[in-house]
């Protein structure tokens, strides 16, 4: 009972997503003080000095939503002092011990992939049921989300509007040394991974109508997706960067003028705060989360996204200053401070 039961699905999986950055600061936030953990993964991690439980000795690259329950599930095992769920999934443990749940809105409750077509709503349907059929949980857990935009999707399902901790910048300071004011390249960036549900194929179209270079970044995780966007992009200007390192990543951002995010009903968009960080003012749907840091370019569907693109092309310095004003506060020691008084009261 003199531990805390750190439970992230996807701490076994090769490769990095911002989820997973975000519960390797949670993880950060209890080594720093000292705090005895375990994890719960869903694969064997393959190097770890952790001391992990796991549900698979491989990794899956699919059925991510239900290695996310089946995880939760496995940590119903152990006999924590605390559950610090970073996986977002309301399964039953607060009868074993306190249950913190860090997460996003319910894949269900916003627009996203899972409408698009038969297979997916298919795909979500016994997921659905299983967290619909547990949501009393929400009466015993403490629900943490990570924006307004989470809080207000997850209201009608939890009976209140959970309290809000936006996620870190994880690379923050190579992201804020990417910052100048000098000239950049009329072009847009765009960043996620290589899959279906990013959308991604809206910021070719963008890029295409506006007659200016697109880079594409991202981990490349679906290659037939990969090769359709290659297809869709032929006699425009799209430059493909998958699998691209942090210090990448940070070389385009101080490169472009604008970020265009494609994905709508996202309960956060990590890159859209980086961008902002480096200076660039970022065309966000305003049906997510991204569009809460810049509301005044958000878009409402792909005709209004080309114009604001557009006018966003040439910003001047004040207001790139202020993009990154608004972005300041989200360090990555600021979130693990924040979080830690959360989780104070049930550490003793």
């Amino acid at each position: 009972m003199s531990y805390v039961a750190v439970i992230f699905h996807g701490f076994g999986s090769p490769g990095f997503s911002g989820e997973k950055e975000v519960a390797l600061q949670a993880i950060k936030a209890l080594e720093e003080r000292g705090i005895e953990f375990k994890v719960v993964s869903f694969s064997r991690p393959r190097n770890t000095n952790y001391d992990v439980v796991y549900v698979s000795p491989f990794a899956l690259r699919r059925f991510d939503k239900y290695q996310r329950l089946l995880t939760a599930m496995k940590a119903r095992e152990l006999r924590p002092k605390l559950f610090l769920n970073m996986s977002g999934t309301l399964v039953k443990l607060s009868d074993i011990a306190p249950h913190v749940v860090y997460m996003g809105a319910f894949a269900f409750a916003t627009p996203s992939k899972y409408e698009r077509s038969l297979f997916w709503r298919l795909y979500l349907f016994p997921f659905k049921k299983a967290i619909t059929s547990q949501l009393e949980e929400a009466k015993h857990a403490r629900v943490i989300v990570n924006s307004r935009y989470s809080a207000k999707k997850m209201a009608p399902f939890l009976g209140y509007e959970p309290e809000v901790l936006y996620p870190p910048i994880t690379n923050y300071d190579l992201y804020s040394r990417a910052y100048h004011e000098g000239e950049r390249e009329r072009a847009v960036l765009t960043i996620g991974r290589f899959e279906r549900g990013k959308f991604l194929e809206n910021s070719i179209e963008v890029a295409k109508a506006l007659g200016v270079r697109l880079y594409l970044v991202g981990s490349l995780t679906d290659r037939k997706y990969y090769k359709h966007l290659q297809d869709l992009a032929r006699g425009a200007d799209v430059v493909f960067v998958p699998n691209a390192p942090p210090e990448k990543v940070a070389e385009l951002l101080s490169k472009v003028s604008v970020y265009f995010h494609p994905t709508v009903g996202e309960h956060f968009g990590m890159p859209v705060a980086e961008s902002m960080l480096t200076g660039i003012v970022p065309v966000a749907p305003n049906e997510s989360r991204a569009s809460e840091l810049a509301p005044e370019f958000s878009y409402s569907d792909l005709e209004d996204a080309k114009e604001k693109v557009k006018q966003t092309l040439e910003s001047p310095v004040a207001l790139r200053r202020e993009m990154r004003e608004r972005v300041k506060g989200l360090r990555p020691e600021t979130f693990r401070e924040e979080l830690f008084e959360k989780l104070r009261p049930y550490l003793g």
